[in-house]
């Protein structure tokens, strides 16, 4: 089954169109944490022991450092509540004890990028990127979690929702299948002219999977074990 048939259009009921605001909304972090909500392709999942043995107030609510931790939620930085007889074997901390610090934080972290920046270039149609660049970090939350600084919607023409997307993309955005009636002449005219998208299940897996890893926000550190399993499997069924 295909997502969207460019050829059949608007005419099949089992056909949905995608648009440049398709994504999981803003649930991610939950989902992540408790190991669910990602099309699982393919097996090995499991979970890492944060979603067992550790609470979000661990982490987030531990005691202040600097702007994080308290009532501030800010986790960035203090590893207080990780730094516990019960977690982690020796402190997470970056001048005393450098190994596991990147064992625990900096390797995990940079792994889930390099598989989120795989997965974005695995995801193209006919040469153009199906996932949006937003460079700016004031509308994109996770433009620094990639390389190509993605957002996690789709790189669809929406002139209205996404003014800079033709500058962001430089492959071009894709043909929108459900121009608004508030567009100019001009921009519907523009809209045809670009390429029709069409999307498999993996596809469309895939990109679920890539919002979920995305907008978690942490790379892998809230469920390491679950992330990468999401992000193998999904680069595994695109190959």
């Amino acid at each position: 089954m295909l997502y969207y048939d460019s050829a059949v259009g608007n005419a099949s009921p089992n056909k949905h169109l995608p648009s440049y605001r398709f994504h999981v909304h803003y649930g991610a972090v939950g989902a992540v944490y408790a190991g669910m909500g990602g099309i699982e392709f393919g097996s090995g999942y499991q979970n890492s022991a944060h979603t067992s043995v550790a609470s979000c107030q661990d982490c987030h609510m531990a005691e202040i450092s600097g702007r994080s931790g308290g009532h501030t939620f800010f986790a960035a930085g203090n590893f207080n509540g990780c730094n516990i007889a019960e977690c982690h074997d020796g402190a997470i901390d970056p001048v005393n004890d450098p190994d596991n610090y990147a064992a625990y934080f900096t390797t995990p972290r940079a792994d889930i990028k390099a598989k989120l920046d795989a997965l974005a270039a695995a995801l193209v149609y006919n040469g153009v990127d199906i996932l949006n660049r937003n460079p700016d970090s004031e509308t994109n939350l996770w433009a620094a979690n990639t390389t190509n600084k993605y957002d996690g919607y789709l790189n669809i023409y929406d002139p209205t929702n996404n003014p800079e997307g033709v500058n962001n993309n430089p492959t071009g955005p894709f043909q929108n299948p459900s121009p608004s009636n508030s567009w100019t002449q001009e921009q519907k005219d523009f809209n045809l002219t670009l390429p029709a998208l069409t999307l498999t299940n993996a596809q469309m897996g895939s990109i679920i999977n890539f919002q979920l890893c995305l907008r978690d926000f942490s790379l892998g550190i809230h469920n390491y074990k679950y992330t990468k399993a999401l992000l193998d499997n999904s680069l595994a069924v695109l190959d």
